[in-house]
């Protein structure tokens, strides 16, 4: 799992905008070693190269005035330290000014006086656990909340009551480990504190928006260009790899394109960040088309694409010609169309447009997608071979389609089902094969976990089997096979 993490969170890549501290020309390491006279050396020589009478750069102007506001506020000890952990963000003068003014609320209650004990108000100092730290993850105040989303890499943002810290130490030193692990510039790290003054309408929104017991602690990854209300809610849990799951569902967010170009005859390209490679989308296709992006109809968007793939492609258009008639849904199966509007003459709000979109979009896939994309039956093998209470009889044999539950293909044989769930709905990051007897519910008491849809004709993992409450996990043998019911189906007791 360690190497795993680390594959993930050490990719780097070029920075889109210049840091501060490349254009003092030094590292975020070296600054704290500058004495006064060293830093005043520095800020005149980069000056006379940065000064616009001297430079051709395109930007001369800005970077100028943004070398002497950074070298007013270094000339303050105190400033210079939020300027080391913080510069990268632009944000040092913030977080000062934060950790300074906001870290307090006051309290209304019984306080003892001269008079005696009296009804008053006091100042309550607010811990935070992350203003002192290195600066590797980003404390946010509603006055910069913004800067920390809106760019084009992943923001894994924590969200709880820091003067609650019964609830907030266990999952704050969780993200501090997976911050320590980051080093691409396209993963940001952040934390909400929601006892800061001025935070409590951000936290309660978010609390809200992610239908959340308010004071629990709230882990959000947030996908490029989003805001917070978009993105991916991860289970806090510190003691089940929260770091792993982190980075697992920021790698799945980082790599995923929702948004296409339009092609003149219908169609929608995908187009690669990476190898800037433009890659057309063939089958069933569903494009959400829109004049503006917003944050519901986004994760809206997104859960979908993630409840059909592989069997449609789920994207999102912007509107630049006709978009009088925007939101709206269309969806191309074979030679089938259907283009539908979303809107209607009472203008919706934004989170109801999202709820039509959804509903739409699940009635329409289901009743096109021909049932043949998916396989009629899959053979299950080895149930019967389990040893005690796991033992489980005449459940081996085949497994008919049974159409879409909860928007993913589903098989079964008498009440038992047989049902995939991909890996970003999963809070452990990893897709997996469920067998239940739960028709509308992913709980189930046997699973495995493996990132393979269909046909399933090998296991790179075992099933694990919740035998009167006991997690037992088997390791291949004896184990439980899946294969596609369309073809001969190989010895469960050679399968791997």
């Amino acid at each position: 799992m360690r190497g795993l993490l680390l594959a993930v969170l050490l990719t780097t890549t070029t920075a889109a905008t210049e840091t501060l501290f490349d254009l003092f020309g030094i590292s975020q390491v070296e600054l704290p070693g500058l004495d006064d006279s060293q830093l005043k050396k520095l800020y005149k020589r980069r000056a006379l190269e940065l000064h616009p009478d001297k430079s051709d750069h395109p930007d001369a102007e800005d970077r100028f005035r943004r070398l002497q506001e950074a070298y007013e506020g270094l000339k303050d000890p105190s400033t210079r330290s939020y300027f080391a952990r913080f510069g990268q963000y632009d944000v040092w003068r913030n977080v000062k000014e934060y950790a300074d003014e906001k870290l307090h609320h006051t309290r209304r209650g019984w306080v003892r006086t001269r008079r005696g004990v009296q009804m008053a108000s006091e100042r309550v100092d607010i811990r935070d656990e992350f203003v002192r730290g290195d600066g590797r993850v980003l404390p946010l105040h509603k006055d910069y909340y913004d800067r920390a989303f809106g760019f084009d890499g992943v923001t894994v943002l924590l969200v709880a009551d820091h003067d609650e810290p019964h609830v907030t130490q266990k999952p704050a030193n969780a993200l501090r480990a997976f911050a320590s692990r980051v080093t691409s510039n396209q993963i940001r790290v952040a934390s909400l504190n929601a006892a800061a003054l001025g935070n409590g309408d951000l936290a309660m929104n978010l609390w809200d928006a992610f239908d959340m017991r308010r004071g629990a602690a709230l882990c959000v990854v947030v996908p490029p260009f989003s805001k917070p209300t978009s993105g991916v809610r991860v289970p806090c849990d510190p003691s089940a790899s929260l770091p792993l799951r982190l980075s697992r569902v920021a790698k799945w967010l980082k790599d995923d394109t929702l948004e296409a170009v339009a092609f003149a005859d219908g169609g929608y390209c995908l187009s690669d960040a990476v190898s800037k490679t433009c890659k057309r989308v063939e089958g069933p296709r569903a494009a959400l088309v829109v004049s503006t992006h917003s944050p519901a109809l986004s994760k809206a968007a997104r859960n979908a694409r993630l409840k059909f793939r592989p069997f449609a492609e789920v994207v999102m258009i912007k509107c630049d010609k006709d978009c009088a008639n925007t939101p709206r849904l269309r969806v191309d199966i074979d030679d089938k169309s259907v283009d539908l509007p979303l809107n209607d003459k009472h203008q919706a709000d934004d989170e109801r447009l999202a709820v039509t979109f959804t509903h739409l979009l699940d009635g329409l896939l289901h009743g096109l997608i021909p049932q043949e994309r998916a396989p009629s039956s899959l053979v299950v093998g080895g149930l019967g071979d389990l040893e005690g209470n796991c033992k489980l009889p005449g459940l081996d044999g085949r497994f008919a389609f049974d159409g879409y539950r909860l928007g993913r293909p589903s098989w079964r044989k008498r009440n038992v089902y047989l049902r995939w769930q991909p890996a970003a709905s999963r809070s452990r990051g990893v897709g997996a094969w469920l067998l239940t007897d739960m028709a509308d519910e992913d709980r189930a008491w046997g699973f495995l976990e493996i990132d393979t849809l269909t046909p399933l004709d090998a296991a790179a993992a075992c099933w694990t089997f919740y035998c009167r409450g006991r997690a037992v996990e088997w390791e291949c043998s004896p184990h439980v096979s899946v294969v596609n019911g369309e073809t001969p189906a190989p010895n469960p007791s050679n399968s791997v």
